[in-house]
């Protein structure tokens, strides 16, 4: 996994907004981020959802945690996205849709992670005591919409977790995983056409 961007030697808070507003106009279509698309970008719900999850992190970090719970607050009641400041989210951020998605303090994402909408990520230690902790998501992640992590499981680098996937279990690295629970059904690499990954007939 990449660096976080909070790490020493990690972009400081402006270049991690531009990372994130970068990300979106790629994903919107543009080859880089340009005065045009950049005011494109500012103009969707979500990228002021990961501003005020930026800054109310850096608050959070530096001990301003009275600004933090209120950037927190405002970022709940504006957009429905409840992400507390606690939780190391790298640089290239996306979330189209930040209505519903969430996610605890401690939970850690790599660079360049896309969440559609309505993603959730939270511990499983109600069941289990032994599960108790938030996901790693690794690099280059696409979660789709409702998909869900539980527990401290470990989404690997460059994984897809489909629409409304339930994640128990530690994901590979390139893996499409679908279900509830989450299961492997294709790596990314492999042509189209080919077996399921976990053996079942198309």
């Amino acid at each position: 996994m990449g660096s976080d961007g909070y790490g020493r030697g990690g972009p400081p808070l402006i270049r991690t907004v531009v990372a994130d507003l970068a990300a979106v106009a790629r994903l919107k279509g543009g080859r880089r981020l340009s005065l045009t698309s950049a005011i494109d970008v500012l103009a969707l719900p979500g990228t002021w959802a990961v501003i005020l999850f930026r800054v109310a992190a850096a608050c959070h970090r530096t001990g301003l945690r009275p600004f933090s719970r209120m950037l927190y607050f405002l970022n709940v009641v504006m957009f429905g996205a409840d992400l507390a400041p606690g939780a190391r989210v790298g640089p290239g951020l996306c979330l189209p849709h930040p209505v519903g998605t969430g996610w605890g303090s401690g939970l850690t994402v790599g660079e360049g992670v896309i969440m559609t909408g309505a993603v959730r990520f939270g511990t499983a230690a109600a069941q289990d005591e032994s599960r108790m902790g938030q996901p790693t998501v690794g690099d280059h992640v696409v979660l789709l919409d409702g998909a869900k992590a539980m527990g401290p499981v470990v989404i690997g680098d460059r994984a897809v977790v489909a629409a409304n996937a339930l994640v128990l279990h530690d994901v590979p690295p390139d893996a499409i995983v679908v279900g509830q629970p989450a299961r492997v059904v294709k790596m990314r690499h492999e042509r189209p056409g080919a077996a399921p990954a976990d053996g079942t007939p198309r």
